[in-house]
């Protein structure tokens, strides 16, 4: 594994919860996204 100048900026912990916050975030909009696909296809179901 490779250790880059930046990796000890952080402890493993702090690493971790900015990792989680990411992938939070990410699965939130992805979320938000398919809501609004599904909103987008009831109000046009034609166009599938």
């Amino acid at each position: 594994m490779e250790f880059t100048s930046h990796t000890f900026d952080k402890s493993p912990f702090e690493q971790e919860k900015n990792k989680q916050k990411k992938e939070k975030k990410i699965k939130e909009r992805n979320i938000k996204d398919t809501k609004w696909m599904l909103l987008l296809s009831s109000l046009h179901p034609q166009s599938r």
